[in-house]
């Protein structure tokens, strides 16, 4: 009896081996992207990830309308992009649209680990063509358009500045003509279009193929008559995608209008309950973590994801840095602040803060030429507010000879300290500093009162010397 007790035992234990190892290896299937395109393209297609590593990954040929990208299982979803490359030359895929588009072409999909299927065709776009009839000349000009009378509306003068088009100017088209009037020496190197109409379409040269066809023409004729057609134009293609829950959530998150911001500009718990597996929203809400003013509100946001996508390896590194905030809350950075001088010695943050009220960190390395410059610079601020606060240099270096040998040549009457020599990435690593010389500021509690950047609406700048003199003003002054 004991014998086929043991035997039962025994098959149900390996029955759920094989079966833990069953389900296993299908929840760690890999995925398909399948791109289907006109018999009229050949050629082969080049898959690029694009995030988080940009690199090429592999180039698969055209083959009776198909390509078709098999990969193994990922863990964390993947960005790519699609380069199209016929008789050797590349075509970019220029846009790519959910099955159901939400307003907004983006350009790459996201590998999921799912069927994902592709229809590419040729994109066609309309343009205002036009040939012209001008006159030689320089001084004062005219630029007269003559439209079909289906076209209404302004037609706007635009500058290509940065990266967008800026009106220049606008003229209205009546009776199917509208004109305007320029001088030739105004007319700059700045790239100018016209664009017509209530749908903005762009009015291009036929007879002029460069980018900055109209700056040559106004800037060397004075009379110019632009009898204007609508043109449809192969520009490039296009592909419809379907079967990508995430690639369907990365171009949601391409778009503003669609409400998954909350008032905070933060993803919205509501969106995240709607894809609560999607690892692509959770990247989002890594990265943007430290913007979260609240970590309360943080911890609420992850705990809306599902297990899996909370189990992920960036589920649990958000959890840690949860976990970090909320130790930093409780006891400030003091507990990470163990650092030592050229000589071993180790100091703490007490031992650092030296019964003031604030404590300056100035980032710094051996080779870093504008750290060296700014230490006359320190000194004369160190002289002048040595009473008030304590100063501390701390080293990003990975080379302690160089450091120890840079400190002899600049020495300085404040504490010099690093993780040297037994930990080359403490500094970078307690402070999540990548850039020199930068500056925070620590209240006697060790908690960050000012952080290495300084915010101004969307514009963000290094905090800089000055910074630091204002927020002492501040703080303890006055």
């Amino acid at each position: 009896m004991k014998i086929y007790r043991i035997i039962i035992i025994s098959t149900i234990f390996l029955c759920n081996i094989v079966y833990g190892q069953s389900a296993k290896s299908q929840s760690k299937k890999g995925g398909i992207v399948e791109i289907n395109l006109p018999d009229s393209i050949k050629g082969y297609i080049k898959f690029r990830e694009a995030y988080p590593q940009p690199r090429d990954l592999d180039s698969i040929p055209i083959s009776n309308g198909k390509c078709i990208l098999k990969y193994k299982y990922l863990e964390m979803p993947i960005i790519i992009g699609l380069a199209l490359f016929q008789n050797g030359k590349e075509k970019k895929v220029e846009s790519l649209f959910m099955k159901n588009p939400y307003d907004m072409p983006y350009g790459n999909i996201v590998l999921d680990n799912s069927h994902t299927i592709i229809y590419i065709a040729p994109w066609m776009v309309t343009r205002y063509i036009c040939n012209c009839e001008n006159m030689i000349g320089s001084g004062k000009g005219s630029l007269e358009f003559s439209f079909p009378d289906s076209i209404h509306g302004l037609v706007y003068s635009k500058k290509w500045y940065g990266y967008q088009f800026v009106t220049q100017d606008s003229a209205r088209i009546v009776d199917g003509k509208c004109t305007f009037h320029y001088n030739t020496s105004d007319i700059s190197d700045e790239r100018l279009l016209f664009f017509a109409g209530d749908d903005q379409i762009p009015i291009v040269l036929e007879n002029i193929k460069t980018p900055t066809a109209w700056n040559y023409l106004l800037k060397n004729n004075t009379l110019i008559k632009a009898n204007v057609i609508p043109k449809n134009i192969r520009t490039g293609i296009l592909g419809i995608v379907s079967g990508s829950p995430e690639t369907d959530v990365q171009m949601q998150l391409m778009n503003d209008k669609l409400g998954w911001k909350d008032q905070q500009g933060y993803i919205s718990k509501a969106f995240i309950q709607k894809y609560p597996s999607s690892k692509v929203l959770l990247n989002e809400v890594f990265d943007d973590r430290s913007r979260y003013s609240s970590v309360d509100d943080l911890k609420v946001s992850l705990s809306l994801f599902s297990e899996n996508a909370q189990q992920s390896s960036k589920g649990k590194e958000l959890a840690n840095y949860i976990k970090e905030r909320e130790e930093y809350d409780k006891y400030g950075i003091s507990r990470k602040f163990v650092y030592f001088d050229t000589n071993g010695k180790q100091y703490n943050f007490n031992d650092c803060l030296n019964g003031k009220q604030l404590c300056v960190v100035v980032f710094w390395a051996s080779w870093c030429a504008p750290c060296i410059e700014e230490i006359p610079r320190l000194k004369e601020f160190y002289k002048e507010y040595k009473d008030q606060i304590s100063l501390v240099s701390l080293s990003v270096d990975t080379d302690y000879k160089k450091w120890t040998e840079r400190m002899r040549q600049h020495p300085v009457e404040w504490l010099s300290l690093s993780g040297l020599p037994k930990d080359k990435k403490k500094v970078m690593d307690d402070f999540g500093t990548n850039v020199v010389p930068a500056f925070i500021v620590l209240d006697a509690k060790s908690k960050i009162i000012a952080s290495q950047y300084i915010q101004n609406g969307n514009n963000r700048r290094l905090m800089e010397l000055e910074d630091v003199k204002e927020i002492i003003n501040l703080k303890i002054l006055h």
